[in-house]
């Protein structure tokens, strides 16, 4: 189904330093040699108390007139502003009269940059696909990063490589979407009940918005689309802040109680350079075992965790992962719809309550 507008939302909080790079690394602002027809900036400020709004307000001006809004969300946190960003949208395509279905929303992060013609290709995807179809880029470690710390970036790469190798033999869901580097259309957004806070059992936030947002579609029976030339560079500010953290977490979104506690656990906290100087210590070594069980619990029990609730059966025998999804509550296709976050805090428990298991399990397969 064709696509008759593309709408970037770019929620940000305090990101005066990177904001104006990032909208020009999308295609607006000056120094542009074009800017892309009917391809639309939403930026919003999440109460920023530094120099946000003034940069997003250069980057309107300098921008093509009526093509970039700003918008303010007061409510703290991941949720609220990518909620209003959509509004907005909804709210701009009712006054041009374009059909839902042809509007494709592109999420971008406000310090994340974006190769050139990452906007186009991801609108060169979805316009090959229907509604119901949720659009995927790629993120990556920036060339820069790569060459500024080659040995954490090879043992992301073969860790990841050792545990997908293995998964490859089983055709299993995609399920976990990086913010970054997701699209959608404005009408399935809507139908599938958009951007929702969740919280666990503790009462903490329920993070991973865009994954649990997709889960939320896989219930409405959404495809994923993958662009495979839309390339875009993260920041990496958490990895350099807590190197063994993010490598623990394969950079998924852990609660701050959970993140401190690891960093308890892992004490002392190694540098990146220490990636090459002690990559036997006990932290490093601590830190690849929780990051393969991540791996294990997000891409390999998560997946069947929802087709069970899907279709009510157990897939999980063919990955002989039975004893595992024993552990799990059965759960019905409703509550994938209404609270997909629930999935999350299921898979993610075994990480944290049963590790031993689940390391027992990687150490046969692995």
């Amino acid at each position: 189904m064709s696509i008759v507008a593309v709408a970037v939302v770019v929620p940000c909080l305090n990101e005066e330093g990177s904001l104006k790079q990032v909208c020009q690394s999308l295609g607006f602002g000056a120094g542009l040699r074009r800017q892309v027809r009917e391809t639309y900036l939403f930026i919003v400020d999440n109460n920023s108390t530094d120099h946000t709004l003034e940069v997003a307000k250069a980057v309107q001006a300098e921008a093509l007139p009526g093509t970039v809004f700003i918008g303010h969300e007061a409510r703290r946190g991941y949720v609220p502003p990518r909620q209003t960003g959509n509004t907005m949208v909804a709210e701009h395509a009712k006054a041009k009269s374009w059909d839902p279905s042809q509007v494709l929303i592109l999420q971008a992060d406000a310090d994340s940059i974006y190769e050139e013609g990452y906007v186009q290709e991801m609108a060169r995807a979805a316009h090959a696909t229907h509604s119901g179809t949720f659009v995927t880029g790629f993120a990556q470690f920036a060339p820069e990063f790569r060459m500024r710390y080659p040995e954490y970036v090879s043992l992301c790469c073969d860790t990841d490589a050792k545990f997908f190798s293995w998964l490859s033999e089983f055709p299993l869901l995609d399920l976990v979407r990086c913010d970054a580097v997701s699209g959608y259309r404005l009408g399935d957004y809507f139908l599938w009940g958009g951007h929702q806070q969740e919280f666990d059992s503790t009462g903490e936030e329920v993070l991973a918005e865009t994954t649990r947002l997709f889960l939320r579609g896989v219930a409405h029976g959404a495809q994923l689309a993958q662009a495979d030339r839309a390339v875009a560079y993260p920041s990496q500010r958490k990895v350099l802040k807590a190197p063994s953290v993010e490598f623990a977490t394969a950079g998924f979104p852990r609660t701050a109680s959970w993140r401190a506690a690891l960093e308890r656990d892992l004490s002392p906290e190694v540098s990146l350079r220490d990636f090459r100087k002690r990559p036997d210590s006990s932290s490093i070594l601590k830190s690849i075992r929780t990051r393969l069980r991540h791996l294990l619990a997000l891409f390999g029990i998560l997946p069947l965790h929802v087709v069970q609730s899907l279709q009510q059966d157990r897939p999980s025998d063919k990955l002989a992962l039975s004893g595992i999804m024993d552990l799990l509550p059965r759960r019905s296709i409703e509550q994938l719809r209404q609270e997909p976050g629930e999935f999350l805090v299921d898979v993610l428990g075994l990480v944290d309550q049963q590790d031993s298991l689940l390391d027992d399990f990687l150490k046969e397969k692995l």
